[in-house]
């Protein structure tokens, strides 16, 4: 005898009572598959947003914060007055801190071996930018104007193809984070609408 056999000829209290325990069974399997589910999409969301999201965020004010100490470093070094040159090199002065903040919270965020990689060309990059901007700004904001015509030099010939080469780093980081993170929504974007499904 087979169970629908059985539930047939039970009394219809009882089959109620029966069909309704496997009804609530059911729902209940299907809820906790729906919660994992939710945790899991959960996590891929958190996931991107701090190894993406955020990691754009840090690379753009990398960015811009050595594309300001280049400015401050130019200004100084190319202006005559002493008062200008000192508001440039204080200007100056504050982004330097700015900087290694912003690329070491870089760091966490490396996950590929390639993203590692150019990293710490970054991180090479910008301490080797920033020994050599500071001796163009020790030469340049002398009064001595030989001095000062060396630094502007120097600073065309090579502090300039260093910050080449660190922002050209930067872009290829924050090019493979915007990747790496489209990537990531056209995936849990799927697998949403998979879910909705």
């Amino acid at each position: 005898m087979n169970r629908s056999d059985k539930l047939s000829k039970l009394p219809i209290e009882k089959r109620l009572m029966s069909v309704f325990r496997i009804i609530s069974l059911l729902l209940s399997a299907t809820g906790i598959i729906a919660c994992v589910a939710m945790g899991i999409v959960s996590y891929q969301y958190s996931y991107a947003l701090r190894h993406y999201g955020f990691a754009q965020g840090d690379i753009g004010k990398a960015m811009i914060v050595i594309a300001e100490m280049r400015s401050e470093t130019r200004a100084a070094i190319g202006y005559d007055d002493d008062t200008l040159i000192a508001t440039a090199k204080n200007a100056h002065d504050l982004t330097v801190g700015q900087l290694d903040t912003y690329i070491n919270a870089l760091e966490d965020d490396m996950i590929t071996d390639a993203d590692k990689e150019i990293y710490q060309q970054i991180k090479d990059g910008a301490a080797s930018y920033q020994q050599i901007e500071a001796q163009v700004l020790e030469a340049g904001t002398s009064s001595d104007a030989a001095k000062r015509l060396q630094a502007q030099q120097m600073a065309s010939e090579q502090m300039d193809p260093v910050f080449q080469q660190v922002y050209a780093d930067m872009t290829s980081l924050l090019d493979s984070s915007v990747e790496k993170g489209n990537a990531m929504d056209c995936l849990l974007y799927t697998s949403d609408a998979a879910d909705e499904l």
